[in-house]
């Protein structure tokens, strides 16, 4: 397949490519003591955030804004979506975040990706990946905790497991003192 550049809608001096790379356009700029002179293009590097979805930081209008690249590949090939109020999202469909390859993405109902989600994730109950790490979280009386962030998802599920027979040790306790307090 052949890359193909065009140039973004939300900002113009910066083009996406149909293999998720960005890059920043050439362009003549006017410079501080007032001459022009030309600014040659560059691919961008991308960087991943703390969910492991590759990000960029653009200068639009002389502001730095961070974009998720999967979101600005959908928004300049698919349809316009940066900015929009809609329930639906981007899916990698081989579940690699940092695939960001326009044959690799779709937009969908939000609904539907968290379908696809729950069915492709073979991960343990309380183990979530991060990037290149695991985490382990647990609920309590509704509120999600953070209890680490591991190396391995076999780690990240070890540490779930102490947490989880934790409260449920601290529950029996609870629940025996209570009883014991009735019954005397």
């Amino acid at each position: 397949m052949e890359e193909i550049w065009k140039k973004l809608r939300v900002c113009e001096d910066y083009s996406v490519s149909s293999f998720g790379r960005i890059r920043r356009d050439e362009k003549r700029r006017k410079g501080k003591n007032g001459t022009y002179g030309l600014v040659k293009e560059k691919i961008l590097k991308l960087n991943p955030n703390t969910r492991g979805y590759l990000q960029v930081c653009l200068s639009v209008d002389k502001e730095r804004k961070t974009f998720l690249v999967h979101r600005l590949v959908v928004d300049t090939f698919i349809t316009p979506i940066i900015g929009s109020t809609t329930l639906m999202t981007v899916d990698h469909i081989n579940q690699v975040k940092t695939d960001n390859k326009l044959e690799n993405l779709r937009y969908l109902p939000h609904r539907e990706n968290c379908i696809h989600s729950t069915k492709r994730t073979n991960l343990p109950t309380g183990v979530y990946e991060t990037g290149k790490r695991y985490a382990a979280r647990i609920k309590r009386n509704g509120k999600s905790y953070a209890i680490g962030s591991y190396k391995t998802a076999e780690s990240a599920s070890k540490a779930y497991q102490r947490e989880k027979k934790k409260m449920n040790d601290k529950a029996i306790r609870m629940h025996n003192s209570k009883v014991s307090v009735h019954c005397t």
